[in-house]
């Protein structure tokens, strides 16, 4: 008997670390794209690769109102540098907005970059269990070769008209460091950003650029100085004060962080990528009734915004308030009605992986799983999660019924046979 339950917890063990190997930590695109007029581009194929291992690929097309959702990305490299590129007949790209955040919220950059059609769209960064917001504006591709055609005969004749034959001024450091970004090589670009803002030291933009590089490569001392000189040169810069506050939540002074967000909200009160970090840093100091405040404000100025009805839901339930759970619960559904499962599972699947899980963390991917469950049953791999989410809270009876439903829905399942193994050793 012994043998049989050293032989059960052994199989239990290895069923879950097989579980946790085949879900590393993974991070997820998202956004829309969109024609000049703002008109949705039904089909579009976006496709995402790691810089280091092009060969890898994800890929995703948009639905009827323009939109794309690509989960599951998983990248071998630290730096997290995604190439990408998108395919849609008839039409090139010609702007993108980028919003990168970790998985806690924190944002990385926020930026929107006018395209160059001859030249490859430039490498976005994306942390590891993060996610990004990319949104595009496409244009016909013969509108697009016009203007590129007009803009290179208008260069071409300023060239000629400033006599030809002399030699190119030699090239801006700091366009070399921005080149050197755009190509995933942000240790490469140091040296060109010190001096790039040694050639022009009264710049705020030189120095919030290399403050963002910095804090991507975590060197958040070295990061610090250069937002605050950039803050001094332009104290109103919202994008500079949000550089400054993820620096500070980088360096663990959540206080400071805090102080930054609270300069920027006097710049731009309303703003809600504000609202957003106050309500992360108040989460983060367990301040529950300030984020739940944050959120109230945010739901409010966005209230078709999923994401942060979701986020609500759970801060609702941490302070027991569960019929103002279930409402915002109700109205993720009302929102979106075919992606609310996928939107809750997404959740679940974030929580668990959160680095530092509380149980109040596991106690809210559980619920996410049953919430994604209950709107499709037949969601197999929610099924899954939702055991094995069960299982670490010491639910065993619980955890063998959500297997038992798994391997009855994929019952071909590669991992079907492990699946069945484990359901026994929960007899």
């Amino acid at each position: 008997m012994k043998t049989r339950t050293f032989a059960i917890g052994f199989l239990m063990v290895a069923l879950l670390s097989s579980a946790a190997s085949a879900a590393p930590a993974t991070c997820e695109a998202s956004g829309k794209i969109v024609d000049e007029d703002g008109e949705p581009i039904i089909g579009a194929r976006i496709i995402f690769a790691p810089t280091g291992n092009p060969a890898t690929k994800y890929d995703g097309k948009t639905n009827k109102k323009g939109r794309y959702y690509v989960p599951g990305m998983f990248n071998p490299s630290s730096e997290g540098m995604w190439t990408v590129d998108i395919e849609a007949e008839g039409y090139l790209p010609i702007s993108m907005e980028i919003e990168t955040r970790t998985v806690n919220g924190v944002l990385i950059d926020e930026t929107t970059k006018k395209l160059n059609p001859n030249a490859s769209l430039p490498a976005v960064l994306i942390r590891a269990m993060g996610n990004a917001r990319i949104d595009f504006v496409l244009s016909p591709a013969d509108k697009v070769a016009e203007a590129a055609a007009a803009l290179a005969a208008a260069k071409a004749a300023e060239a000629g008209g400033e006599g030809g034959g002399a030699a190119a001024p030699s090239r801006d450091p700091y366009d070399a460091a921005l080149a050197s970004v755009s190509e995933g090589n942000l240790e490469g670009s140091i040296e060109l950003f010190e001096k790039a803002v040694t050639v022009e030291p009264d710049s705020a933009e030189r120095k919030e650029s290399f403050a963002k590089v910095l804090y991507q490569l975590e060197r958040y001392d070295e990061a610090e100085p250069y937002a605050v000189q950039a803050l001094e040169l332009e104290p109103d810069n919202v994008e500079t004060y949000m550089v400054l506050y993820s620096v500070y939540v980088g360096m663990g002074q959540l206080d400071q962080a805090a102080e930054a967000l609270r300069e920027a909200e006097a710049v731009s009160p309303g703003d809600p990528r504000i609202m957003r970090q106050l309500a992360y840093v108040a989460s983060e100091s367990g301040d529950t009734e300030g984020a739940i405040a944050a959120y109230e404000g945010l739901v409010e100025i966005d209230p078709a915004n999923t994401e942060n009805w979701l986020v609500l839901a759970g801060l609702y339930a941490e302070t027991g308030a569960m019929d103002k759970t279930a409402a915002a619960y109700e109205k993720v559904v009302e929102l979106d009605p075919e992606g609310a499962p996928q939107v809750f599972f997404n959740l679940g699947a974030l929580l668990m992986n959160k680095a530092g899980r509380t149980e109040d963390d596991s106690l809210r991917a559980i619920d996410a799983f049953r919430q994604a469950i209950k709107l499709d049953p037949e969601y197999r791999e929610a099924h899954k999660q939702l055991a094995f989410a069960l299982l670490g809270t010491g639910d065993r009876a619980g955890a063998k019924s959500e297997l038992e439903a798994y391997v009855a829905l994929a019952p071909d399942a590669a991992d079907s046979a492990q699946m069945k193994a484990l359901i026994q050793s929960l007899q």
